[in-house]
């Protein structure tokens, strides 16, 4: 059977407002006035469409997904409990539509997803989703474990703390077009005197305050 979907416009006070103060944010900190062609949000009810949408199983904790640059998929608000391991708030509404919508900037700026950690550390820091994680008493895990989101997050935040946003950014674009690891770190030890190792990132996290 071909997958068909039915789509409708609606209106969700909620969302509506997560969404402009998000794009206003995300416009403020990557430093750029995304006004056109901007993604779009699909609110989807369940799992099984969700899984048949994306063509693929999907894993219970997940409850957003950045479909391309100019789309992203959450389920809906009202089902999360029932649908997902979460039990969402308001807030955490809020951050994971910013979260998503990162990953719209991020693909924009670098035209790709690569690599995981960089992707998701950056949407999770600037998402202000740090707060649900303990900080690492040390970085052992997240560049080779994808799943290892706190620490990517923790990773990002140290880098602009310590080396500033305009920096992170140039090498954002420094990246752009470059999907290899191998190549993107070499534009990370351009940008900052050294390979993105967990001696590099341990150091950091030695010399800054994170608690």
């Amino acid at each position: 059977m071909i997958p068909t979907f039915s789509i409708h416009s609606k209106e969700n006070t909620l969302i509506n407002e997560a969404y402009e103060t998000a794009m206003q944010d995300l416009n403020e900190f990557f430093d750029i006035k995304w006004a056109k062609d901007t993604p779009k949000i699909f609110i989807v009810d369940d799992r099984k469409t969700i899984d048949s949408f994306l063509e693929k199983e999907t894993p219970a904790w997940s409850v957003g997904w950045t479909w391309t640059k100019n789309a992203i998929i959450i389920l809906n608000p009202d089902n999360i409990a029932q649908e997902s391991t979460h039990k969402y708030n308001e807030d955490d509404i809020k951050k994971l539509i910013k979260h998503e919508l990162c990953h719209c900037f991020y693909r924009s700026i670098c035209y790709h997803t690569k690599p995981n950690w960089l992707t998701e550390g950056t949407s999770l820091f600037i998402a202000d989703q740090l707060d649900k994680y303990k900080v690492p008493d040390a970085f052992s895990k997240f560049l080779t474990d994808e799943r290892n989101y706190n620490e990517a997050g923790f990773a990002i935040k140290l880098l602009v703390d310590t080396f500033g946003k305009n920096k992170f950014l140039e090498f954002l674009k420094s990246i752009k077009g470059i999907n290899q690891d191998e190549g993107i770190f070499e534009k990370f030890e351009y940008a900052y005197n050294s390979k993105p190792t967990y001696e590099f990132f341990n150091h950091l996290l030695s010399a800054n305050n994170l608690g």
